[in-house]
């Protein structure tokens, strides 16, 4: 993506407040909602002294650990950096944006939730999807960032909790 894109995607959110604010608000609920939901899986395989609590627990902890070292040894660039633009959302970190750790964090805890509760989990991809969204229009990510959070988060979801 290049900036002229950028701005093209983003204009209508920096020349409306409005809309910049749901967007804003978007990006908040989706997080919110993610992990909400985990606490909630959490704390219903506790109650029910279900032997996937520890999955649903390590396997997206081990996960974020180590995505958070590979991104620390990648340190992308984030937009704002390099198109030196103001962030739509309140953001002042300076690289490891290469791979959204947001997204990958809801992607994975979606799939824990749809190894349990299909509903649920579906819920959960959704809001990771629109929270992709809003980070790039955000300008704190680009469009590989959040995909490949997404990918890696769904994939990392399939083999733990589906095929292991």
């Amino acid at each position: 993506m290049t900036k002229e894109q950028y701005l093209k995607i983003s204009d209508p959110f920096r020349q409306d407040q409005k809309k910049a604010t749901r967007m804003r608000f978007a990006n908040k609920l989706c997080t919110v909602i993610c992990y909400v939901g985990y606490a909630l899986l959490l704390f219903s395989r506790i109650i029910l002294l279900d032997v996937w609590f520890w999955r649903v627990l390590l396997i997206p902890a081990a996960a974020f650990i180590i995505l958070s070292l590979i991104r620390k040894k990648i340190n992308a660039q984030r937009p704002y950096e390099i198109w030196q633009i103001t962030p739509l959302i309140e953001k002042d970190t300076k690289g490891k944006s290469f791979p959204s750790r947001h997204v990958f964090s809801a992607a994975i805890i979606a799939m824990a939730v749809l190894s349990v509760y299909l509903p649920g989990g579906i819920i959960l991809l959704v809001a990771a999807i629109v929270l992709s969204w809003c980070r790039v229009i955000a300008g704190v990510h680009f469009v590989k960032d959040v995909v490949t959070g997404l990918v890696i988060g769904v994939i990392v979801g399939l083999v733990g909790f589906f095929i292991i």
